[in-house]
């Protein structure tokens, strides 16, 4: 009731699945606000994924690299979805004593690196109300404990 859910097939890899198989990309509507979880994302996003995958206001993207995409693809996919709101995922915490795999990756500076109007917070979350979303692009940043 008043949440809708769409998924969009991508791929986890840049070679059309046949490295790591499948993703989804799910786009949920909820209180007027259309949100976008982009996956384990590995490639970037063709015209015809964009379309379907339509206007986003707050976008959940990976930008870690490694098995996902990094923070060039990731910056590419934003500039052209235009999302209000970005939440960078699937990076390196830069943290002590992590696997020897996810310190592989790119470090969420390597994506926020020459961007504006990046809010880190304080803690795991936030809320999103739809007369709140920024008029303007913004990069939120939550402050992750694992």
């Amino acid at each position: 009731q008043g949440v809708s859910v769409k998924s969009v097939a991508t791929f986890h890899d840049a070679a059309g699945g046949s490295q790591r198989g499948r993703n989804s990309v799910y786009n949920i509507q909820l209180d007027g606000i259309t949100f976008c979880h982009l996956g384990d994302l590995g490639h970037d996003l063709t015209s015809e994924q964009m379309r379907e995958i339509g206007a986003v206001d707050v976008l959940f993207i990976p930008v870690g690299g490694g098995p996902t995409i990094g923070p060039d693809i990731a910056s590419s996919i934003v500039e052209r979805l235009k999302p209000k709101i970005v939440v960078p995922m699937h990076y390196n915490l830069g943290r002590p004593g992590m696997a020897e795999f996810l310190s592989r990756l790119h470090k969420v500076d390597d994506f926020l690196r020459g961007k504006k109007d990046v809010e880190r917070i304080k803690g795991s979350s936030f809320n999103v109300v739809k007369e709140g979303l920024p008029k303007e692009p913004k990069i939120m940043v939550p402050t992750l404990t694992a």
